[in-house]
């Protein structure tokens, strides 16, 4: 495979003047940010005060040294692999320090003498396993898969004493290993700019380099300067590109690193990577979980890779493992002044807030806050406070999830000395821990905290599940290793492979003649015993012991795989035909650049698929993460969390926890509630507390509401139609009511049916008895008795609306409520057009020629035909939507109402037909209005027309627009004052000559009292109706 390569990769177009310039300035600008973090006081060519008197170039370095104090190591060989790793405390993580903040002096002298306490933990799951990979799994040679061609492969470690400075001190001295590819010096500043070295006087070649890079000619003085030349290999080079020695112990260091890994904190990534950034260095951090370091095209850290997930996962997984046991009350603290706990408290407030889990109290602090001594202790009292949270996150460092933690231990002595152990027992918390403090050996290490962690859970950084295999595999082999290291190979390997192994067997074992050189931090005490004893071996225990787990063993054994692994990929990029002496040299060009990257980027993993690329597009593995207790005695796995990818491509977050592996206690116990919802009395519930987020209190339910069974949570509001019982513990349906006959409303309206139907039948009989008079033959008697049956009818159906509804009961009464509409109207109708064809008639002065059709049977036709066709819409209308039963409920009402649901839209049809019968029925009606002879019986069809007109009116929208329990009674209504009107503006005036004014029922009658203005207007009207009607 060959792989895209250019020497010089830019990130500028157009004219290339102005590009270097540009470039100049920008690298110019960087170079001196580095410097100013770095310190005001330090310079390239003054590293310690040995220097200050010599004339020497920017980039001499002191010789890497085998000391067990130092800071610098390098195992020189073809191609370098940069590892920067926290081995020493600084200033304010040692006991007892009065410095609290980070030092200014980065010289070595300065870190010397600052940089003095060994952290064994540190050399155990970093720079150890980091060097194991390279010695032991690849034995310092990386193969090709062209024939016969392989290289030697080193590294060079450099100690970052945790601190921002030193960070860019080392960062800086990698950059002088880089090697310069198509540039001239340090960030492409023109020698010119920069002090010359004194001009050299000796080649040498690489295979005359010794063993800790210092160039020495073992047969030259000391004094002499000597160089590689290797401009014929590499044009444009200078001699400050390799092997350049400088006076008194210094010397400019071979440029061959390839790759870095280290960066091991979130707060020192941008700085460091910037430099590296500059320089073109690809480098992969094991453990920065910051969340602004996306590196993918286009990104702000073009090189830099990770193996470790970022903080928004690890704030997702710890919101989930709330969400799992039912938590939503919860304490968040957070280390502040750094990259790693302020932005990790931001993604855990909003991955609570989706999970709708309330954050009680949050806050953050910090070990170099110079209020820490009254910040910690109000976190403390506010721990008490929120009694109701027994759950913590905490997502913080290891020194202030220890100072915290003392705070706590120091307020529960307290406590408990004055009596107070209520207060005391507030303080029991269960804790849910980051990775930084939750794979901290020194926090389990100390026995004296347990009393502030009674249960923890933290998260520690894992590899993908499909890796589980492959990394499992390598972590056994290095286990092995370190069970079989005695004396006498720690002897051997601090001198050619990791000066400071020496000083963690001293360190571990107390003794004090592993290391052949003295050092600053031996103990006295160490000197009395030998560490030749052959019981001094490291076991499972006592690793598990130093470093529990392993820390980060995992992710720096990931990074350091793909460092190699990427390496090699650029090795079989290069051309079979290459010569061999040539093919180093190009190995380090590829790796300036992007080939680099885009090696890292395509390493190959073996999986449970086979072969899987570990990185993803953002250059960082899928989040995952391994549950552990932890406590100082034990230290397991529960479950784990990860981040997979579905088969439609969708991310989602998979959980798993074995609740039965958990070490709950007596203070902490397995079913601890972690809410601030009170548990209430009987036929109470909760409501919200405006003044605590996710804090309820008890109130009385209410009616409409049942109480919850156990006394926790909401009164819960009953369905339509129910109500709570007396005691509130469950819903019952209400009360059905309707139109009932013992009803008040139903009452009414028997009483009211039965008076009018006693009328209508009174007016009956009347008619029936005076049917031969001339009033009743005017009124065509036998229409007038077909419309008061039609009444009676009407006023019978009025009372079908009374009664529990069913879907029969309301299938009847649709199908009866229309008819006696239809028929009494069209009866109207009919007889109204009868006396206006006959007005007509006889307003034209002629005889009607077709009177068949005023004869009575033809009336009674023409009823029955008006009658069949609104009959028949009813029939169609309604068995094509059959009505129903419907519940009338309303909070303000304790009873359901049960009604017909009629289909509003199908009726109006219908209804709309009655209409236009009763208004073409009121224009006949009023073009008869002037008839004599009738006992202006035409006036009074009008006037009843009008008046039916007036009540389908008003009662429409009742009806068709409410919904109400009087529905049934308004269509009962609309029926009553239907018929009254007909009789009252009918047949009322009939009854009164039939009864109180005989003498006018009579021909003569209806012409006497007129005056002769009425004969003389009427006269011809009368005469022509006289004989149209004969």
């Amino acid at each position: 495979m060959h792989l895209p390569v250019r020497s010089n990769d830019t990130m500028l177009t157009g004219d290339p003047a102005a590009k270097s310039m540009a470039k100049r300035l920008v690298c110019a600008a960087a170079f001196l940010l580095a410097v100013h973090l770095v310190s005001a006081q330090m310079t390239l060519d003054s590293t310690s005060s040995s220097l200050k008197n010599h004339d020497q170039h920017p980039t001499c370095m002191p010789l890497p040294s085998t000391a067990p104090d130092s800071h610098y190591f390098k195992k020189n060989a073809s191609v370098v692999i940069g590892g920067l790793f926290p081995l020493f405390k600084r200033p304010d993580e040692i006991q007892g320090s009065s410095n609290k903040f980070p030092f200014a002096d980065v010289s070595d002298e300065g870190i010397q003498k600052t940089c003095s306490e060994f952290r064994s933990y540190r050399l155990v799951d970093n720079s150890q396993i980091f060097a194991y990979v390279i010695n032991n799994v690849y034995n310092g040679t990386l193969q090709s898969t062209v024939p016969g061609r392989s290289i030697d492969i080193g590294y060079t470690l450099a100690d970052s004493c945790s601190s921002l400075f030193v960070n860019s001190r080392m960062a800086l001295r990698f950059a002088s290993e880089i090697p310069l590819v198509g540039r001239k010096s340090f960030c492409g500043l023109r020698d010119e700019l920069l002090p010359q070295c004194p001009q050299p006087s000796v080649n040498i070649s690489a295979s005359d380099m010794n063993s800790n890079g210092s160039g020495t000619d073992p047969t030259t003085e000391p004094s002499t300067n000597v160089y590689r030349d290797v401009s014929s290999e590499n044009p444009g080079a200078t001699t400050e590109d390799v092997g350049v020695m400088c006076p008194s112990g210094t010397s400019v260091p071979i440029r061959n690193m390839a790759i870095a890994v280290g960066l091991t904190e979130s707060r020192v990534v941008l700085p460091v990577s910037t430099i590296f950034t500059i320089e073109k260095l690809t480098h992969i951090s094991p453990s920065a979980t910051g969340n602004g370091f996306v590196n993918h095209s286009g990104g702000q850290l073009p090189y830099f890779f990770r193996t470790a997930a970022p903080d928004q996962s690890q704030a997702q997984a710890l919101i989930d493992i709330v969400v799992h046991f039912k938590w939503n009350y919860i304490i968040a603290l957070a280390s502040s002044n750094d990259n790693y706990g302020t932005p990790g408290l931001i993604k855990l407030q909003q991955a609570a807030l989706l999970a709708n889990v309330c954050i009680a109290y949050s806050t953050t602090f910090s070990s170099v806050d110079p209020l820490r001594d009254v910040v910690i202790p109000d976190i403390v009292n506010n721990l008490m406070l929120y009694d109701d949270a027994k759950v913590v996150i905490l997502f913080a460092r290891s020194y202030e999830a220890e100072l915290l933690f003392k705070a706590i231990v120091e307020t529960r002595e307290n406590l408990s000395r004055s009596g107070s152990m209520l207060r005391a027992k507030k303080l029991d918390k269960l804790w849910l821990g980051s990775d930084y403090w939750g794979t901290s050996s020194r926090l389990q290490q100390m026995k004296n905290l347990a009393p502030a962690v009674p249960v923890a859970l933290v998260l520690r950084p894992r590899l993908p599940l499909n890796f589980t295999d492959f990394i499992t595999e390598r972590v056994n082999g290095y286990v092995d290793y370190l069970l079989s290291l005695t004396t006498r190979d720690v002897r051997q390997q601090s001198e050619t492979d990791n000066p400071w192994l020496c000083h963690f067997w001293e360190d571990v074992f107390g003794c004090g003649n592993a290391c052949s050189q003295s050092y600053a931090g031996r103990k006295k005490s160490w000197a009395n015993v030998s560490c030749d004893n052959p019981k001094f071996r490291l076991t499972l225990s006592k690793i598990e012991e130093i470093a529990p787990r392993l820390g980060w063993t995992r992710n720096i054994l990931a990074a350091t795989e793909l460092s190699v692994r990427a390496l090699k990929i650029l090795l079989d990029s290069i051309p079979a035909d290459t010569p061999a002496d040539q093919v180093t040299d190009r190995l380090l060009t590829l790796a300036n650049g992007k080939a680099m990257r885009e090696a890292v980027r395509n390493v190959t993993f073996p999986c449970t698929q086979g072969e899987c690329q570990l990185l993803t597009r953002v250059s960082e593995p899928s989040p995952a993460f391994s549950i552990s207790n932890f406590i100082t005695q034990n230290s397991s796995d529960v479950g784990h969390w990860e981040l997979v990818t579905g088969a439609e491509g969708k991310r989602k977050a998979v959980l798993q926890l074995q609740e039965d592996l958990i070490l709950w206690s007596e203070r902490i116990p397995a079913n601890i509630s972690s809410t601030c919802r009170k548990k209430c009395g009987f036929g109470q519930g909760t409501k919200d507390n405006p003044d605590r987020p996710c804090c309820t209190e008890c109130i009385d339910c209410s009616k409409k509401e049942r109480a919850p069974e156990n006394g926790i949570g909401s009164c819960e509001g009953c369905g339509n139609g129910e109500t709570a019982s007396e005691n509130r513990t469950a819903c019952i349906p209400l009360p059905r009511k309707f139109l009932d006959w013992g009803d008040p409303i139903g009452i009414v309206l028997t009483v009211a049916v039965v008076v009018c139907m006693s009328l209508v039948i009174f007016t009956l009989a009347v008619f029936c008895y005076y049917r031969a008079s001339p009033v009743a033959k005017a009124s065509d008697y036998h229409l007038m008795i077909l419309i008061l049956i039609g009444m009676l009818v009407g006023y019978a159906v009025a009372l079908v609306q009374i009664g529990r509804p069913s879907k029969l009961h309301c299938l009847v009464a649709k199908l009866a409520q229309s008819p006696p509409f239809i028929f009494t109207t069209a009866t109207l109708l009919i007889k109204t057009s009868r006396l206006a064809r006959m007005a007509i008639a006889a307003q034209q002065m002629v005889t009607f020629t077709r009177k068949w059709t005023l004869s009575i049977p033809a009336q009674v036709i023409f009823i029955c035909i008006v009658s069949f066709i609104g009959i028949t819409l009813e029939l169609t209308l309604t068995l094509t939507h059959t009505p129903t039963v419907k519940e009338l409920y309303h909070d303000d009402t304790p009873h359901v109402y049960l009604l017909c649901d009629y289909d509003s839209k199908r009726s109006a049809v219908l209804d709309v037909y009655i209409v236009i019968l009763i208004l073409v029925t009121s224009v006949f009606a009023f073009i008869t209005r002037k008839m004599p002879m009738n006992f202006n019986e035409a006036r009074h069809i009008f006037l009843t027309s009008f008046c039916l007109c007036a009540v389908w009116g008003m009662l429409a929208p009742p009806i068709y627009f409410s919904d109400t329990k009087y529905v049934a009674v308004l269509y009962s209504l609309r029926l009553l004052t239907h018929m009254a009107a007909i009789w009252l503006f009918l047949f009322t005036p009939r009854l009164y000559i039939f009864l109180f004014r005989k003498h006018r029922n009579s021909v003569y009658a209806d012409h006497v009292g007129r005056g002769s203005r009425r004969r003389r207007s009427g006269g011809a009207l009368s005469v022509a109706s006289d004989r149209a009607a004969t």
